[in-house]
Order: C-alpha cells, then structure tokens, then sequence
C-alpha cells in the first residue's frame, strides 16, 4: 500500500510539473 501511495503521489507531481512546462512552452511560442 505505501508504494503505490508514493507511486500515486510521484505521478501526481509529475503531472503538475508537466502541466506548468506546457504552460511555460505555449507562452514562448506565442511570444
């Protein structure tokens, strides 16, 4: 149970940082 808890939150953060670096790359590319 721990590591698929840990496993679940690693994806999590994962996704969020994914999130932002689109972000980030569809800002630069209408710049």
């Amino acid at each position: 149970m721990e590591d698929n808890f840990s496993i679940y939150i690693n994806n999590k953060l994962m996704i969020t940082k994914n999130k932002k670096t689109n972000k980030g790359c569809r800002r630069k590319v209408i710049i």
